[in-house]
């Protein structure tokens, strides 16, 4: 790890270090799927859609994927490893494209009709054609086959051609729309991919040279004007200019569905255009189905303006029918010959087929099957900035890295003891216990409710311990220093150094508790050691001494379990004390081994003083390990550590004081009355202190 951390304000540098480095190489496989990113896009996203039942944005990154996003109504599926967002070169104007993508799915929320969608595309089916019709006569010709494609029994396959065109016009409209009422970052972010797509869509000429169908050609020429428009054109040959022609005069209706917010009125728009995309499909439905019902197509509704106050799209500049060279087939990519006994099915794949592709090129997906209400109108979104949340996300795979190393530190520190040989056949599992449970949140903080008001006799009682100090008392066995200690000098670990001690300095020590877990301690015993534990660990941190929680029981008969629930040091230590909440009774206690433990981590502490705490209600127990034999293991181990300068005391919190005072000896703490901690402990501190 480089430099060896001491305490959280060498790990708050190390991982900002750290942080920079990995900012500077951040894939973006890291950043779209961090739950930093995932947190922010599901917040700004609720935020838009205010009353909207969101539950969930599910951020994927599959580049092999060609789906972008969509959505069901509830949640977002959202593809951040498309061409389209893996196509700018920077990760910030990746990080834009890819907001503008979801920005993209949340204005189908909050401006498509997806009911009355879902309602006219049924009546399609059925055999009907909802909406109004233009009259105008360059479209009769067109309503005429079309409503007889109807009763042919076509209905199924006309559905999916009005579903493909709703979504082109869906996607122009939700987008301009979103633009209007979003302007700044969120209209950037929406035109940002617009011209990532715009990049990405072939051109005329190279769509005719691949000999696409016209009806797919048409298609993306449709969508390329509703949301960039423009056309990439390529070379510009007569049958491109000939295109280019037909679009000019389809313009005017696509302009008027940018701004028909009524989805009804945005409807009969679509019928205009089904109308001017009819040549281009209209030799698939030149024979009737078999069995097809000859039930005409309920008669369009008057083209005058509807109840709703819509008027009709049809104006002087409707387009003609006409497409290059005035016939489909003509063209090298004309619509193949469909069969005289292609089913609906057949011809309904056919063009889903089709139009998908064309979809698929400029990006889209096909209309999501959802079903919203009407969004809320904030006046003002804010997206964030991209640095910051680089630098969030970078710190927080920082913090993990360094977290795990000095959890490993931690682990090879304990492996490496020598243990006596009464634990020869025992095996020492070590576990990290961090909380993500709300639940044990919350019974932490209803835990320090109970016991707050002594940690604040505790802090108050220790301040005023530090005043009292001489200005002139020495701080003395330091390893640095402005006066040296001749008398000191005999010392190996060559703190032979030492100050004036100032009388707000805090004491220079480290605090470990060690809590016992064994089935005798369930109940109102593990309650009140969880109390007592959380109080030491709120007051150690209120005046800044490093503090190591643990706990221990055995597991099975081979084994003993060790859990560190708070680590001296840690890269989120405000997160890390709510374990303690989970603390749990099972199997027996087998005290020599955690004692070993947790005293060697202690004495690995630079800190002057070093004070370990062992809670217990009474002597160890386990197979093979009991009475005078495992008493004697213990103190064993407390005369190798005190040998070392640590002050280790056993903590009794039940009628067995007499037992763990005779293990302990001078070292016996009683604490059945919680209230007496603060003069307890502070008379230790001054006992090591001075």
């Amino acid at each position: 790890m480089g430099k060896i951390l001491r305490s959280n304000e060498d790990i708050r540098l190390a991982v900002l270090r750290r942080g920079k480095q990995i900012a500077a190489t951040m894939s973006d496989q890291e950043f779209f799927l961090s739950s930093a990113f995932q947190h922010y896009a599901n917040t700004l996203a609720r935020f838009l859609l205010g009353n909207h039942s969101l539950s969930d944005i599910h951020i994927l990154y599959q580049p092999d994927s060609k789906t972008t996003a969509f959505t069901d109504g509830r949640k977002i599926t959202w593809n951040t490893g498309t061409a389209l967002a893996r196509n700018p070169k920077l990760l910030e104007r990746r990080f834009q494209v890819n907001m503008g993508i979801l920005f993209h799915e949340i204005s189908h929320m909050l401006f498509t009709d997806f009911d009355l969608f879902s309602n006219y595309i049924e009546q399609i089916q059925a055999g009907s054609l909802p909406g109004h019709f233009p009259k105008e006569p360059e479209y009769a010709a067109a309503y005429e086959e079309l409503q007889k494609a109807m009763s042919d029994g076509h209905g199924k396959a006309i559905a999916s051609v009005y579903a493909s065109l709703s979504n082109c016009l869906d996607d122009g409209h939700d987008e301009f729309s979103m633009k209007q009422r979003f302007p700044g970052l969120i209209a950037d972010s929406i035109t940002a991919v617009g011209e990532e797509h715009f990049r990405l869509v072939p051109s005329i000429r190279k769509m005719m040279q691949e000999n696409w169908p016209d009806a797919s050609i048409l298609s993306t020429l449709i969508l390329e004007y509703l949301l960039f428009g423009e056309y990439q054109i390529g070379q510009e040959t007569p049958e491109v200019l000939a295109w280019l022609e037909n679009m000019r005069r389809l313009e005017p209706l696509l302009e008027a569905a940018l701004y028909a917010d009524d989805y009804a009125a945005r409807w009969d728009i679509l019928n205009a255009v089904m109308l001017c995309y009819w040549p281009a499909i209209r030799q698939m439905f030149q024979q009737p189905q078999a069995g097809a019902q000859l039930k005409q197509p309920t008669q369009p509704q008057s083209a005058s303006p509807s109840g709703n106050g819509a008027s009709s799209p049809a104006n002087g500049n409707s387009p003609t029918l006409s497409l290059p060279s005035g016939s489909v087939n003509t063209q090298p990519g004309g619509t193949p010959e469909t069969p005289a006994t292609a089913n609906p099915s057949e011809i309904a794949n056919s063009l889903q087929e089709q139009l998908q592709r064309a979809q698929r090129a400029a990006g889209i997906n096909p209309a999501p099957k959802n079903c919203t209400g009407k969004g809320s109108d904030p006046s003002a979104v804010n997206t964030g900035n991209f640095s910051s949340l680089l630098t969030q996300i970078s710190n927080d795979i920082a913090a993990s890295q360094v977290q795990h190393e000095l959890n490993q530190a931690t682990m090879d520190a304990i492996r490496s003891q020598n243990c006596p040989l009464i634990h020869s056949d025992i095996q020492e599992i070590v576990v990290q216990k961090f909380s993500t449970s709300d639940s044990e949140k919350q019974l932490y903080r209803k835990i320090f409710e109970e016991v707050a008001s002594i940690e604040r006799n505790l802090t108050r009682e220790m301040l005023a311990l530090l005043r009292d100090m001489n200005d002139e008392d020495m701080d003395r066995h330091r390893a640095y220093g402005p006066i040296i200690e001749a008398t000191d000098m005999y010392r190996p670990d060559r703190r032979y150094f030492s100050k004036k001690r100032l009388p707000a300095d805090l004491p220079d020590m480290a605090v470990a508790v060690l809590v016992d877990q064994s089935g005798s301690m369930a109940g109102s015993k593990l309650m009140y050691a969880r109390k007592a534990a959380i109080l030491l660990e709120r007051f150690t941190s209120h005046i800044g001494i490093p503090c190591l929680i643990a706990g221990h029981h055995t597991n099975g008969a081979s084994s003993t379990k060790l859990y560190i629930y708070k680590d001296f040091i840690g890269t989120a230590p405000d997160e890390d004390r709510f374990a303690l909440a989970g603390m749990i009774t099972a199997g027996a206690n087998r005290d020599g081994i955690p004692i070993r433990s947790c005293a060697k981590l202690l004495s690995q502490r630079p800190e002057q003083v070093k004070l370990l705490v062992v809670i217990s209600d009474g002597a160890p127990y386990h197979k093979g390990y009991a009475g005078q034999a495992a008493v004697e293991d213990i103190q064993a181990a407390l005369k190798e550590y005190r040998k070392k300068g640590l002050q280790i005391y056993g903590a009794a919190i039940d009628s067995d004081q007499e037992v763990i005072e005779n293990i302990y000896g001078t070292g016996f703490l009683s604490i059945q009355n919680l209230n007496t901690l603060p003069k307890t402990l502070v008379r230790l501190v001054r006992r090591s202190i001075t």
